[in-house]
């Protein structure tokens, strides 16, 4: 009762500090000095009279203090309100006061969708995996509500990606349905399936149906309510409706931007702290090849979740010993080893980076040359695809010493698939060179250099090296940089 008491004391508070003020906002200190800490604290009551209190003056704290604007705040009240009673409780005063209450500090973010970001991915990998059938369907629900309140692309792509395929999997019919239609939000609003293509691929039939008919049934909805940190100031009305083609790059680039946030936020991964607890090195000197690639197998795990993230070198971190392991495996009699040894590899490259590159780089020309291979044409390619923007840049391809000058000269390379991969992979630097990584850039002088080589090979004796080579120049002439054009016309 006290605490019940209490709570409507510091609501009324609140509503005090603000009067008759319309689209106001007071420091949370100016009520009480600790009401930031305080907040949290209040929404875990596990009294139910005292829980429907603290959530009255937690929406009033959210609607008015500048504290519920930080996408900390947010989080943290968000993971206490699913880690309690508040989500999951069978009163239903308790369950609309919630409710509002996540909404609201999805709302008020100061930092664009990044409480709405931080409060849905709580939703998804907390509220709808808990063993709390209430709390599973309600945060179901609040995901697809923030979806008609905030718009469908301001939701994280990256984090649906990953939580959809669980909740159309869940044993309860209604959150597969409320999955069903967060789907449907989504592709409606960008004008497309691609997004969430691969999970509606991996629906069932019968949910595949039902999906086909909510996206034929559903129409195009501007924001109920509207981002608060996107409202023209002092106006109360939610954003006006944007195109498909918008908010299709709107949601491409706030994926880009969760998993830039998350990568940033991940700590580097020591394989060496775990590869002595593995049979790693009794393993990888066994003669029989499915030891090997189990060997190979035991690293990759260590690396952990993608895009990998290792430590970097340093007096305790020396990728050297299993550098030198991996070059031996590429010239193992079993393709499996190869291809195997060659993911590992491309793990070191993607996850530790430019300072790999006093053991890389050796590897160029050894890689080209498995291009010959058929059966490691595309582990190769991909390979090499690692190894360019991470630790190779296009002055280390275009080196006059072992460098693809030499990996395309017919004479040193009789090998046909071996020259015309390897210009392939050529190309795809260029067209990738602004996604590939730190080292991924090309300016005039290197594209000059591009033009030249592939120039050459127009004069190749097979006709599909020749063509891989026109199509080097068909890529440097599109670009938009005028500089790289004007040097490719000379060459040409």
């Amino acid at each position: 009762k006290i605490r019940k008491i209490s709570y409507e004391l510091l609501d009324s508070m609140i509503l005090k500090k603000v009067g008759n003020k319309k689209n106001c906002s007071i420091e949370s200190e100016t009520v009480i000095e600790s009401l930031d800490s305080v907040i949290p604290i209040m929404v875990k009551d596990s009294n139910a009279g005292a829980l429907d209190a603290a959530l009255v003056c937690a929406n009033s704290y959210a609607e008015y203090c500048t504290g519920a604007t930080s996408a900390h705040q947010a989080q943290k009240i968000a993971k206490v309100l699913v880690k309690g009673n508040a989500l999951s409780s069978s009163r239903p005063s308790t369950t609309k006061n919630a409710n509002s209450l996540v909404l609201k500090l999805m709302e008020v973010g100061s930092d664009g969708s990044q409480s709405l970001h931080l409060v849905t991915e709580i939703l998804l990998t907390e509220g709808t995996t808990s063993r709390k059938p209430k709390l599973v369907s309600n945060s179901a629900n609040l995901v697809l509500e923030a979806a008609h309140a905030f718009g469908a692309p301001s939701l994280p792509l990256g984090i649906l990606s990953t939580g959809i395929p669980k909740m159309l999997a869940h044993i309860n019919p209604g959150v597969r349905d409320t999955a069903l239609n967060i789907i449907a939000a989504v592709c409606v609003a960008v004008g497309s399936k691609d997004p969430l293509q691969k999970q509606i691929d991996d629906m069932k039939s019968a949910q595949k149906t039902q999906f086909e008919e909510l996206y034929k049934k559903s129409t195009l909805q501007p924001p109920k309510i509207g981002l608060r940190s996107q409202r023209i100031a002092g106006s109360n009305s939610p954003p006006s409706l944007i195109s498909p083609e918008e908010a299709l790059a709107a949601l491409k680039t706030s994926k880009k931007e969760d998993e830039a946030k998350r990568f940033a936020s991940r700590k580097d991964v020591n394989i060496f702290q775990g590869i002595g607890k593995t049979d790693y090195s009794a393993k990888i000197q066994l003669p029989k090849w499915s030891e090997v690639v189990g060997a190979l197998n035991i690293l990759l795990e260590l690396g952990g979740e993608k895009p990998y993230k290792l430590a970097q070198p340093s007096s305790t971190v020396n990728y050297n010993a299993l550098v030198s392991d991996l070059r031996k495996k590429l010239s193992h009699t079993h393709f499996a080893v190869n291809s195997k040894a060659m993911e590992v590899l491309s793990m070191f490259a993607v996850g530790v980076g430019e300072k790999m590159y006093p053991q890389l780089r050796p590897l160029l020309l050894p890689l080209t040359d498995l291009l010959k291979d058929k059966k490691l044409t595309v582990a190769a390619s991909n390979c090499l695809d690692c190894f360019f923007g991470n630790v190779l840049s296009f002055d280390h391809l275009l080196d006059k010493d072992d460098s693809l000058s030499i990996a395309v000269n017919e004479k040193k390379q009789k090998n046909v698939l071996a020259r015309k991969s390897t210009l392939d992979f050529l190309k795809r630097c260029i067209e990738r060179r602004e996604s590939a990584g730190k080292r991924g850039t090309l300016n005039a002088e290197n594209a000059l250099r591009v033009a030249s080589l592939a120039s050459q090979k127009l004069s190749d004796t097979d006709a599909n090296a020749r063509a891989a080579a026109m199509d080097i120049l068909r890529s440097l002439l599109n670009s938009d940089d005028d500089h790289i054009v004007t040097k490719v016309e000379s060459v040409v």
